[in-house]
């Protein structure tokens, strides 16, 4: 009996063993499934990103493309460097005395005031743009913001050039664009072929020695730019014709040799007059403080008479506007002005004659 109870322990006995290794292996079998479960999610979400990530690359890639087409649309449109209500005039010229006829480049580059006129007489203002022409390129910018689609002559003028404009008949200027105008291409170019053609490059400049600007270079601007070497003017000033910092007397052959030429604004305002105007000398002559000026006017006509000291400065303007033909008689007050010499310039379309009085207190 007791070896029938022995011998039934030990089959249970190796039965729980038997089942202990297949319930570990088991055990060990779901625990690695479960780890399966959680890799194969893992690589799903993986997966899943790494799609979402290229979706995103190809979005970026197609949205650079885009931009790029726009920015090159950008670039190369037309009117890109046009205004809305108005136009954009690229300028190339050159100015004598400061252009160096070896290389094609000025020794500075250049403040330019530039005007667009009218066509038709009296040839009035409609627009005015300031920038600079560069030194080596010869050109300068101008954006003008009230023009209007039309044909303009276009004006140039610094502080000690000859006033300058485009060709007769004028140039097409057309709204919200951008136009080139090209002076140093040829004398034709500037009305009455008012320029000067210079060196190898054969760039056609604009004159210079005007310094007291009343469109003439006469022996009133010389004597200015003399007396400016002589006082060994520096900076930045009109007598500096050549650039070079300093009034020396190679700016006053500059001048000089202008003068000599007969070097004048010629314009559609005084092309074709001889100076027929009459400037009377001021009375009294001399004076304390106030003295009469008499000019007499042939036709209708633009007027500037302005007065200026011995240094060329203007200290008065008296007028400076259109006249009708007449006589006219302008009135000077020197009560803040200290004795000496002094001139008086009258500029009727571009024709000046200038004469001397003298203020003693």
């Amino acid at each position: 009996m007791y070896q029938k109870f022995d011998k039934g322990i030990t089959r249970n006995k190796k039965r729980l063993k038997i089942f202990s290794k297949y319930s570990a292996e088991i055990k060990v079998k779901g625990i690695a499934e479960n780890k399966s479960i959680e890799i194969k999610r893992k690589i799903t979400k993986l997966n899943f990103m790494e799609t979402t990530i290229m979706k995103s690359i190809i979005k970026i890639k197609k949205l650079s493309i885009l931009l790029g087409v726009l920015l090159t649309m950008i670039m190369y449109a037309p009117n890109s460097n046009a205004t809305d209500n108005g136009a954009v005039i690229q300028i190339k010229t050159g100015i004598d005395g400061l252009y160096n006829c070896d290389n094609g480049y000025m020794s500075k580059d250049v403040e330019m005031d530039v005007y667009l006129r009218n066509t038709d007489p009296p040839y009035e203002v409609v627009d005015y743009a300031k920038g600079f022409i560069d030194k080596k390129t010869l050109t300068g910018t101008f954006e003008f913001t009230l023009v209007t689609s039309g044909r303009y002559y276009i004006v140039l003028k610094s502080k000690n050039t000859i006033e300058t404009w485009s060709k007769k008949g004028g140039e097409s200027v057309v709204n919200g664009t951008k136009s080139v105008f090209d002076f140093s291409s040829g004398k034709e170019k500037c009305y009455g072929d008012n320029l000067k053609l210079e060196g190898n490059y054969k760039h056609a400049c604009i004159y210079t020695g005007d310094v007291t600007q009343d469109g003439y270079v006469n022996d009133y601007d010389v004597d200015i730019v003399y007396a400016a070497a002589l006082n060994f003017t520096t900076g930045d000033v009109p007598e500096d014709l050549n650039g070079d910092g300093s009034v020396t007397l190679e700016d006053v052959m500059i001048c000089y040799n202008n003068y000599v030429k007969g070097v004048k604004a010629i314009t559609p305002m005084n092309d074709g007059l001889t100076g027929d105007f009459t400037l009377k000398q001021n009375k009294p002559n001399p004076f304390n403080p106030t003295t009469q000026i008499t000019i007499d006017v042939p036709r209708a006509s633009n007027v500037k008479l302005s007065i200026y000291d011995i240094t060329g400065r203007e200290v008065a303007q008296l007028v400076n506007n259109v006249l009708d033909m007449g006589s006219y008689t302008y009135q000077w007050n020197a009560s803040d002005f200290s004795s000496g010499t002094y001139f008086y310039s009258v500029n009727i379309n571009g024709i000046v004659k200038t004469m001397k009085m003298n203020l003693i207190k």
